[in-house]
């Protein structure tokens, strides 16, 4: 991974047409692709860090195609989040072909899928309710036993999982 660009701290007046707070994988992949759409756009990218540090420089994360709301009985929340999935896919297609441009490593880029585990048997209950609702909505997914999914991650935790294949991991210092 490249080490961290640093930029002069901004002073005096400044004009933008767009003000981008936060130059992690978001943020530029927000500022990317404005600047795809019209590039005469004034874009300003603004973060307490320089970029490939702080959060983004330490971390990964899941960029989920599939909403769901931990909070709610079910996971399904409030029901039908078919607008929310698409922006999702958008964003995960977005990424893979900022991939493909740049020639990242496909390591850091992933679409590996997500398994939501399960510790308990409420849990698995509520995993199983979820995908129910996916399968209302024509999604993807698949119930696995608590051995399959010690076998996929080293964790013997959990008693099953739901596996969602649309998931992408994504490495933020090695994508930016």
């Amino acid at each position: 991974m490249g080490r961290a660009v640093r930029y002069p701290a901004l002073t005096g007046a400044r004009t933008a047409d767009v003000v981008v707070v936060g130059v992690g994988f978001t943020g530029l992949s927000a500022a990317w692709r404005l600047l795809q759409l019209d590039p005469e756009l004034k874009v300003t990218l603004l973060d307490a860090w320089d970029i490939v540090e702080g959060l983004a420089g330490r971390k990964s994360g899941f960029v989920i195609d599939l909403p769901h709301d931990l909070a709610s009985q079910d996971y399904a929340g409030r029901g039908d989040e078919t607008s929310l999935i698409a922006l999702n896919r958008t964003a995960i297609a977005f990424a893979q072909a900022v991939k493909a441009e740049y020639e990242i490593d496909p390591a850091y880029v992933d679409p590996v899928g997500k398994i939501n585990g399960a510790a308990s048997e409420t849990a698995d209950a509520q995993n199983r309710n979820y995908a129910t609702h996916l399968a209302a909505l024509g999604k993807t997914c698949e119930h696995i036993d608590g051995q399959s999914v010690t076998e996929l991650t080293g964790s013997r935790h959990n008693v099953s999982g739901l596996y969602t294949p649309g998931t992408l991991m994504l490495q933020s210092a090695g994508y930016i």
